[in-house]
């Protein structure tokens, strides 16, 4: 049966025509005509407007111009996730090359053939891949390639502007029958049918906020990008951890991201989803979903179930479920061809088969690739036929059916191709790698599919010269030595031995003979286990599924037992809610995910450290190994004397935050010109986003009518991220810097913080030397001396440098790396102030509160339990209007120095509790074991959120993060002096002013007693 759609509007070839008018890279540019300010893409780190995208990926086509990329130059990328794939893409397609995504995590072999095979001299590679591409091609690395300042690239025509619709966009390398991957090539052209599907459908919307799901290395990852810049849409770069199972949907919901394309596996992990309100659209892609997954997921909102090999483009047939309506009885469809797809159901005669038959699916039309495999003529002549209805068609060895609505079912494969978790294997090929191994003599590889998902089986005849190795070494054995030519979602999770491969009458494989893995376990621990031990014991045998015999002891690697990826993020999280330890996924693959070794970890981890922060700076090392200069070419002329120039104008970065809000009003009172810089955001322009922030906490200041100029950076980026104009222009026109901007997290280590609060700090530094000469005004925290090996005595308004060991918690420890790096510019001449502000409250009047501050949570989990520790522990009170008062007087009047801003009025828990009896709101003290419990509640878990972590989760050998403040001495005189800043005031009642910390917590307490009488305990 033939299925030909719109073949009057798009021929199976887009033509010279339609290619100049509507080709992907005109569309992009017009995006960045339309929306230049609106954010691109971005990621975890960084983002990019349409125009700052442009103007980058222009920059960077500039460096692999030098380094030799020109038309039709096959260039391999590897890389962490990040923005840098997609700019890396379109610098390579300005010039007419060709991408070859290589994935990071693939064998060195697997990569040397696809440089090879594709001729790709090149590698664009970042400092964690680059080890892999040694000796196999000329390395350019991506983080090197923006040392310079970023600008305008003096052509106006769009990138790729003198690219041909059939010079080649990308090569995939999937798996081969041969026993190598083979290579498809993919054009222009090929690439504006499937973008030209998105735009005709409206599939995606340019309000979309997408979330790159997939891995680089397949090329759903270029469906999403390209998708989304030609539409106009914002398009959010995953990182590895938010795709683990635990954080998947927290990322969706954080990032509010409305369309994603995902394999059905993830979401059968996942089981129910939370409420995810932005989440309008999910495309399923990679394998076959089952009825219950449509439904379950496809509640209020658009499900896509999407089929297509590589050799059409990603995409060529899907099938919309509104609202995931699926009938009991109805076949789960792949829907129609998609635009510009030809599509017929043969027999082995090439016949057309009738309707509920099942034969052969074939694909042509214009997304169907032109160029075929890679050097592999063989092969293409055997994929690809010409059809007299379709002419040249794609063999997809795929059993379809159409249906009496004229709808495509899909129905099983005609070889022994499979997809595991949505990756293409063929058995062959991993039949090829295992033979390989010497002692191998047979080898027969099968795919074994269950009721709960598809395994590979790997039957062995092997022929041992010297002792023969155990069942369980024999499979680590084969595992370990084809890892060196195949990815990792390839390699069996069953390897049997046999004596020999059984045949029939007829000389072919007797499949019913061969035997299925079976168990010689049972459900009970081993004995001899220990309690840890027989709890994940139960662990694993919860999590797998019940079909899966996995026939393994406590030492038995977890993937060579037959658990999937899926399954080991799953034990992750159940071995988090279970022991409060969160092992990182990249640390369970390390250690081999053995039951034994898990269980070693978490005996440590419970007692000792906790995993999650095994990769902070350590507590009994040196910080100061952190300490790099921020500029090692800075020249500061140390005979003018900049303390005595007035500051009139001031760049405050951090405006959009708590502090930095109060600060730019303060500066404003006081009569100075303010820039703020502030990162693009995806939703806003940046003057409604800093409106709204001024709005939130009732600051009565108009953004446009005080004249506040706002301009659209990255502290993080070379030069903020500014043309080399715009930079200039700010260099010599600022007076002073109010560094506010900071990643304020309790939970994150050191290396997450570090990106934006010391690499933003240097890079804040190079500005402040840069054209005029800059005073600089750094935001720090009290937090610097919260060290363990200096929990006594007084820390006074100096150099925190002597607290460079046993310094705890990321945010901390990022804060004092900062302070050394500014004193380091300090000692070359930098006029720098360093304020340390203590915990910051919010309105008195208004009870507009900082909502994720631990603090504010922790007194409103007080106030709806009823309940406090009772425990010897002060909380200082200083407001948030006085301590940006305090330091805007200070950085126009005080020399350069140390300054603390703090209220030395304190309250102790016991106090703030008989002020809350006294209202008629009763607060009950407890031991301090019984109130962890609660923390263990529905109640904590939404009031704290994230940072319940800071009161059950071990950071060191102390103890969690809050048994480490409760070892501190108290905020009081003495301890943090805060004599300078007082003195230089001329008014210790700055600190003072306002509400007592008795009336504001009376005030607070009030407000949050009345969501008690609505909220569940």
């Amino acid at each position: 049966m033939s299925m030909l759609t719109d073949v009057a509007e798009s021929s199976a070839r887009i033509s010279g025509l339609t290619w100049q008018k509507n080709n992907h890279f005109i569309l992009f540019d017009a995006a960045v005509t339309r929306y230049p300010d609106k954010v691109a893409i971005f990621d975890a780190d960084r983002s990019f407007t349409y125009q700052e995208l442009f103007v980058r990926a222009r920059n960077l086509a500039d460096v692999l111009r030098v380094a030799g990329v020109d038309r039709d130059s096959a260039v391999a990328v590897c890389l962490q996730r990040s923005t840098n794939w997609v700019l890396t893409l379109l610098a390579i397609w300005e010039l007419g090359g060709c991408y070859i995504p290589v994935d990071n995590m693939a064998p060195v072999e697997r990569i040397r053939y696809v440089l090879d095979t594709s001729g790709a001299s090149i590698a664009i590679i970042d400092d964690t891949t680059a080890e892999k591409f040694v000796d196999l091609a000329s390395l350019i690395n991506i983080e090197r390639c923006f040392t310079e300042s970023v600008h305008e690239s003096a052509s106006e025509a769009p990138i790729g502007s003198e690219v041909g619709e059939c010079n080649r966009a990308y090569v995939i390398f999937t798996s081969g029958t041969t026993g190598y991957p083979k290579g498809v090539q993919i054009d222009h052209g090929n690439v504006t049918n499937m973008v030209m599907e998105h735009v005709r459908s409206g599939e995606i919307k340019c309000s979309d906020r997408i979330a790159l799901c997939m891995s680089f290395g397949f090329d759903a990852s270029i469906r999403d990008i390209v998708g989304a810049l030609a539409t106009g849409a914002t398009l959010y770069i995953t990182s590895a951890e938010e795709l683990e199972l635990s954080a998947f949907c927290h990322m969706l919901a954080e990032r509010r991201i409305s369309y994603a394309v995902v394999t059905p596996t993830l979401l059968s992990a996942i089981g129910v989803p939370p409420p995810l309100p932005d989440l309008n659209t999910i495309v399923l892609a990679g394998e076959a979903p089952s009825r219950q997954l449509i439904r379950t997921w496809g509640v209020g909102r658009l499900l896509i179930n999407a089929y297509g090999p590589t050799e059409a483009t990603v995409c060529a047939t899907k099938r919309l479920y509104p609202g995931g309506v699926i009938g009991a009885d109805e076949p789960v469809s792949i829907g129609h061809p998609t635009y510009g797809i030809l599509a017929e159901v043969l027999d082995e005669k090439y016949a057309p088969v009738p309707k509920g038959d099942v034969g052969e699916l074939y694909i042509g039309g214009a997304s169907l690739t032109r160029l075929g495999y890679i050097g592999d003529a063989a092969l293409n002549a055997q994929k690809f036929v010409d059809l007299p209805t379709i002419g040249k068609a794609y063999r997809t060895g795929d059993k379809c059916r159409l249906l009496p609505n004229n709808e495509l079912e899909w129905v099983e494969r005609l070889d022994d191709q499979i997809k595991i978790n949505g990756f293409r294997i063929e058995c062959a090929e991993v039949r090829e790698a295992i033979t390989t191994i010497p002692e191998v003599t047979e080898c027969l590889v099968r795919p074994w599919r269950t009721a709960a998902r598809t395994y590979l089986i790997a039957y062995l005849v092997m022929r041992w010269t010297r002792n023969r190795l155990s069942r369980e070494s024999i499979a680590q054995y084969v595992k370990d030595a084809i890892l060196r030519r195949l990815p990792a979602y390839s390699i069996p999770s069953f390897i049997i031995e046999l004596d020999e491969i059984p045949m029939n009458i007829n000389g072919k494989v007797d499949i019913k003979r061969l035997p299925m893995p079976t168990s010689d376990t049972t459900h009970h621990p081993p004995s001899g286990c220990n309690e840890i031990e027989a709890a994940l014991w139960d662990v694993w045998f919860d999590v797998l599924p019940k079909d899966l015999a996995i026939g393994f002891s406590i030492d038995t690697e977890f993937h060579a037992g037959g658990g999937s990826s899926i399954e080991a993020q799953q034990i992750l999280h159940r071995v988090a809610q279970q022991w409060h330890c969160r092992i990182p996924y990249h640390m369970f693959l390390d250690g081999r995910g053995t039951i034994r070794w898990t269980a070693q970890l978490l005996q440590a981890g419970v007692t000792k450290a906790s995993v999650a922060r095994s990769e902070q700076a350590c507590e009994s090392g040196d910080l100061s190994i952190y300490v790099k200069p921020a500029a090692p070419c800075l020249s500061i002329v140390r005979q003018e004397s900049r303390s005595e120039n007035p500051t009139h104008h001031f760049l405050l970065t951090g405006a959009t935050g708590f502090l930095g809000v109060h600060l730019l009003a303060s500066l404003v009172r006081l009569g100075v010109e303010v820039t703020c810089l502030v990162r693009s955001d995806a939703e806003l322009s940046v003057v409604m986003r800093l409106q709204r922030t001024l709005d939130k906490y009732d600051i009565p200041l108009n953004v446009r009518e005080e004249g506040i100029e706002i301009v659209v950076g990255d502290i993080t980026d070379v030069d903020f991220g500014l043309s080399r104009h715009e930079f200039r222009r700010l260099s010599h026109s600022i007076d002073a810097i109010f560094h506010c901007a900071a990643d304020v997290d309790f939970i994150k280590s050191y290396e997450q913080l570090a990106p934006t609060n010391v690499k933003g700090t240097a890079q804040i530094l190079r500005f402040a030397a840069a054209g005029r000469i800059k005073k600089f005004n750094y935001i720090s925290t009290l937090a610097v001396f919260f060290s363990t090996q200096a929990a006594t005595g007084s820390s006074g308004e100096s150099s925190s440098s002597h607290y460079s060991r046993g310094l705890f918690g990321g945010y901390a420890q990022s804060k004092w790396v900062s302070e050394q790096i500014v004193m380091d510019v300090k000692s070359q001449g930098l006029d720098v102030k360093i304020f340390r502000p203590a915990r910051l409250w919010g309105n008195t009047q208004t009870m507009r509160h900082h909502e994720q501050d631990l603090y504010v949570r922790l007194l409103k989990l007080i106030a709806l339990t009823g309940k406090a520790p009772d425990i010897d522990y002060s909380m200082d009170f200083t407001m948030v209007r006085n301590a940006a008062d305090a330091m805007a007087r200070l950085a126009l009047v005080a020399p350069a120095d140390f300054y603390h801003i703090l209220d030395e009025r304190t309250v102790h828990l016991k106090d703030l509790a008989e002020w809350v009896n006294e209202s008629g709101h009763k607060i009950e003290m407890i031991s301090y074991e019984n109130w962890l419990h609660i923390l263990n509640t529905e109640l904590a878990a939404k009031t704290l959120g994230p940072l319940v972590s800071v009161f059950l989760d071990p950071i060191n050998c102390h103890g969690t993060l809050f048994d480490n403040l409760l070892r501190l001495p108290r905020y009081a005189t003495g301890v943090f002096p805060n004599d300078k800043a007082k003195q230089m005031l001329g008014n210790s009642m700055l600190f003072t002013r306002g509400d007592t910390p008795k009336e504001y917590i009376k005030r607070c307490f009030k407000a949050w007693h009345s969501q008690k009488k609505t909220t569940c305990v």
